[in-house]
């Protein structure tokens, strides 16, 4: 993949961007801040809650443990698309403000880990379903 994109793209290409694409990136960018920092507040909720739902664990409690470990997990998967979108959308905008060519890459190289988060998410989330419907569907049978 990466190769089709060096044939494609060449170094001497003058890739410029025009003020009305330089303010909806840095409009996207302050969206994409915005959602990060949700997340991260959304995140931060979850782990409160997470403790709470310890006090509640008494003795071999195991569903207590699984809602405790649930919620940790969905902290973890929730970390990495809103840290990669905060350092995306921070970087980017300052990329635009100073015209940066340095620092826009960045911005870009962590929206692809971003974009590659959610497309590894999605297929693991589709393959479930795939399951569940085989599952579904052979019980039936």
């Amino acid at each position: 993949m990466e190769e089709t994109l060096d044939k494609n793209f060449s170094d001497n290409s003058n890739l410029q961007l025009t003020p009305d694409a330089r303010a909806d990136l840095f409009g996207a960018y302050r969206w994409m801040r915005f959602m990060a920092i949700t997340g991260f507040v959304v995140l931060g909720l979850s782990v409160l809650g997470a403790l709470f739902s310890l006090r509640g664990i008494r003795g071999n409690d195991l569903e207590g443990l699984i809602l405790f470990l649930g919620m940790l997990l969905f902290v973890f998967l929730g970390f990495l698309p809103a840290y990669f979108g905060y350092r995306a959308s921070t970087t980017g905008m300052n990329a635009i403000e100073s015209m940066d060519k340095d620092e826009l890459e960045v911005s870009i190289r962590y929206f692809y880990r971003l974009m590659t988060f959610y497309g590894i998410l999605l297929i693991i989330t589709i393959s479930i379903y795939a399951l569940i419907l085989l599952f579904a569907v052979v019980k039936v049978f």
